[in-house]
């Protein structure tokens, strides 16, 4: 038997002995402790609508009880329905302001609506959440993750190292101030906070890869042999994850190890085959290994998958057909980019080459004209030889 069968055998159990004690149950503040319990074990089970009707009858019976109504909120919200979320952990709010949890739940349905104004209000929750227990640290982690969600990140690092000050033990909290300070460019402290979150939990593929990621944007030739190492330990922790072997695939292309590359680019896509990026890095390297046929295959599948408004996939397939001395679907890949972003010289610039080789002196002087002024510095030597 396996362990989430366990899990269901237990939770059947233990539904059925709620329900047999609602039955002997009379007292109306006992049912509606029976139907609230029972509720929350129908939750577990992903029993929504069991354990909503539970609720009902807890709240009927005990309509003043702040948590049942917080208890309903946590469970509409876990099902997806944030706007009745919303309006019951007000409820439970106005019964009983003081509670710190009630806020901290109202501000996660705020953060999961996810538009600006909801994030605001999620802050504020969350800072009233401190404001009643501020020695719980997963108050200021609540709120340093909508900060770094906003795009606050000195704000949101603020918050991450009062969490730490408050539980230096929990590596969540060294692995989110660490994704705060890669995107600032501090390299070397999310390097440290990564560190320690893997020494507090050294079975987490992802601090991993995302010490990975911040030792390849250091990028010099021993961080991404450290890149490498640790991408290697991520994909041993969890070698079905696709970004990991895409990450490492990068570190090997960034190194000139194309082949290496390849394989990774190649069992990221095995696994995930609708991931549209790996098939773009894929042609990437099959360009630089000189086999613009496979490129142009992979290009083609990347584009087939995106929305078809990435400039970029067709200039990069057009320059593919280009190696492979298909000129004329050269040009048109070249002119479908040039069609969705126009202010891009090189493109230009390599359908100038295009139309040159094939004898056409006006097209190609025309393009070599704009793509020296989009500023693209080949173009200008050129016309200016």
């Amino acid at each position: 038997m396996t362990q989430a069968q366990t899990m269901d055998a237990k939770l059947i159990a233990l539904i059925e002995d709620k329900t047999k004690a609602l039955q002997a149950a009379q007292d109306p503040v006992e049912r509606a402790i029976v139907h609230n319990e029972r509720a929350l074990l129908y939750q577990r089970a992903a029993a929504y609508d069991e354990a909503l009707a539970d609720m009902e009858q807890a709240i009927a019976l005990q309509p003043k009880q702040a948590v049942f109504y917080n208890n309903r909120g946590d469970i509409y919200h876990q099902n997806g329905d944030k706007e009745r979320a919303l309006a019951d952990f007000n409820k439970a709010i106005d019964l009983e302001p003081k509670r710190a949890d009630f806020y901290t739940r109202r501000g996660n349905a705020y953060v999961h609506k996810g538009d600006q104004g909801d994030r605001l209000r999620a802050i504020k929750d969350f800072t009233r959440a401190i404001e009643l227990e501020s020695d719980n640290a997963i108050h200021y982690n609540n709120r340093g993750m909508t900060y770094y969600s906003r795009g606050d990140l000195a704000e949101a690092i603020k918050d991450y190292t009062q969490a730490i000050a408050l539980n230096g033990q929990d590596a969540l909290y060294y692995g989110n101030r660490g994704d705060a300070y890669h995107l600032l460019g501090e390299k070397d402290d999310a390097i440290s906070d990564y560190t320690q979150a893997i020494e507090l939990k050294p079975k987490h593929a992802g601090y991993y890869n995302s010490r990975g990621n911040a030792y390849a944007k250091k990028g010099d030739k021993g961080d991404r042999l450290q890149a490498i190492s640790d991408y290697t330990k991520a994909i041993e922790l969890n070698p079905q994850q696709a970004v990991f072997y895409n990450n490492r695939a990068n570190t090997y292309y960034s190194r000139g190890d194309f082949a290496e590359a390849i394989e990774d680019f190649t069992q990221a896509i095995d696994l995930q085959p609708y991931y549209a990026v790996a098939y773009n890095n894929r042609a990437y390297a099959y360009v630089r290994h000189g086999d613009h046929h496979r490129a142009v295959v992979d290009y083609t599948k990347a584009i087939e998958l995106s929305d078809g408004s990435d400039a970029l996939l067709y200039a990069n397939r057009g320059f593919a057909y280009a190696g492979r001395g298909d000129l004329p679907r050269a040009i048109e890949d070249y002119t479908r980019a040039i069609a969705l972003d126009s202010y891009q010289g090189a493109v230009y610039r390599q359908r100038a080459k295009a139309y040159e080789t094939l004898g056409n002196e006006d097209k190609a002087l025309d393009d070599y004209k704009r793509a020296a002024e989009l500023g693209d510095g080949e173009a200008i030597r050129r016309m200016q030889a």
